[in-house]
């Protein structure tokens, strides 16, 4: 990707943070009073490296992987059920917006346990669907496309007070 010196000079920053946050999650994994924060350390990578991938400064496949990564640590970390659906959601509006209608099915794999799962309805993911219509337009947008994609996450958007209008 062609970059100004600012954003080539932000790059490297970005990448030393990852580099550091890297050791970081390697530091905590290996602590069992800290270990549970490492789904959240990875997913927060992921996040960073797909964010870097909308804009060419990342390979789609290193933020894919990162986005896989982070889903599946939650299950390895003894976590409760339920409490992956941030790493649901931020994958699956990475997938929407990447891939768009050709990831469908993925992406209504990823949303589906969230309004089918009565596991997730404890945690905190529900109250921001909840609110989400609430957000500014960049974060709103993202729950319309995922709406679009997966009807059945629409309908539950509504059940949580989104109105038709929202969509």
């Amino acid at each position: 990707a062609s970059t100004t010196p600012e954003i080539r000079a932000d790059l490297v920053l970005i990448r030393q943070k990852l580099k550091n946050a890297d050791a970081d999650i390697a530091r905590i994994q290996a602590d069992p009073n800290e270990n549970a924060l490492v789904p959240l350390a990875l997913l927060r990578r992921a996040v960073t490296l797909g964010t870097l991938s909308y804009v060419s400064l990342t390979p789609i496949v290193t933020a894919e992987a990162a986005y896989k990564k982070a889903l599946t640590t939650y299950n390895g970390f003894g976590l409760p059920a339920g409490s992956d659906g941030y790493a649901r959601y931020f994958y699956a509006v990475f997938l929407a917006t990447i891939y768009g209608n050709k990831r469908v099915t993925d992406i209504e794999t990823l949303l589906k346990p969230l309004y089918t799962d009565p596991g997730h309805a404890q945690y905190p993911i529900t109250a921001f669907f909840k609110n989400a219509r609430l957000h500014n337009d960049a974060v709103k947008k993202s729950f319309q496309i995922l709406a679009r994609l997966d009807p059945e996450f629409k309908e539950y958007l509504m059940l949580l007070g989104w109105k038709a209008a929202d969509f």
